[in-house]
């Protein structure tokens, strides 16, 4: 779909959007801020011929964020398989711009001429060697991301527990799910986790780690159920005495 078929009345309900290609009309002002019913909007990324970001394309993200809309940059594995697009760029690129980033799987019934999953394999490995090498990057990265919440998962459950486990996203489902076979799936869960195992130590070290993350994240999560309940207490006093 291209951005300004967003704009047509037959698309005025559309809450999210992925995909999304733009040409030269695109760049027209009216199409410069988002439309109001949009919660998420994803773009194909488009490269020019320095292995950037084009410029058309820039513009308008820039826009779209400054709107407070969040932006998903969509990514041909084939771009960073051939390096016309460079891992370390579309990181920095992603921090910069403030955007998530979703690494497409290769999908041979679309393009014949796209990577392999054993490249998609190597790409994964290199976004991940470079986010261990940010510690304070925060921007959503799929399918790397989702697989990181996995293992989370697998601290606060068991491996066995989630055996079976699908994601419900309708994105991820439409893009990673489908495309990708269990084994697949498995493999680069594995990837993930035994590049994490490293980095921190083994093991023993992740679990620790992840236990403490989770441990913050349950602490903050009650004295946010704490901060409501106080305010809701005071309202209603407040309340009381006004009547």
């Amino acid at each position: 779909m291209l951005l300004q078929e967003l704009f047509e009345e037959k698309n005025k309900e559309l809450t999210s959007v992925y995909s999304v290609e733009i040409n030269k009309e695109s760049t027209k002002v009216e199409y410069s801020s988002p439309p109001e019913n949009l919660e998420e909007i994803g773009f194909l990324f488009v490269i020019d011929e320095d292995g950037m970001m084009s410029e058309d394309l820039m513009d308008i993200v820039i826009s779209y964020r400054l709107a407070n809309l969040p932006v998903v940059i969509e990514v041909p594995s084939k771009l960073l398989s051939s390096e016309k697009l460079d891992i370390k760029y579309l990181v920095q690129l992603a921090n910069n711009v403030d955007f998530a980033v979703s690494l497409l799987p290769p999908n041979k019934n679309l393009d014949p001429e796209d990577c392999s999953m054993d490249e998609y394999a190597q790409i994964i490995e290199k976004m991940v060697d470079e986010l261990l090498q940010k510690p304070n990057f925060d921007k959503f990265i799929y399918p790397i991301s989702n697989f990181f919440e996995y293992l989370m998962l697998e601290n606060i459950l068991s491996p066995e527990a989630l055996k079976d486990f699908r994601p419900e996203q309708k994105y991820i489902t439409d893009n990673f799910v489908q495309a990708m076979s269990k084994e697949d799936s498995d493999k680069f869960k594995n990837i993930i986790r035994n590049k994490l195992y490293d980095f921190y130590g083994g093991k023993e070290n992740f679990d620790l780690i992840a236990k403490t993350m989770i441990d913050k994240i349950v602490s903050k999560a009650k004295g946010m159920f704490k901060d409501i309940v106080v305010n809701y207490i005071q309202e209603q006093k407040q309340q009381q005495q006004q009547n």
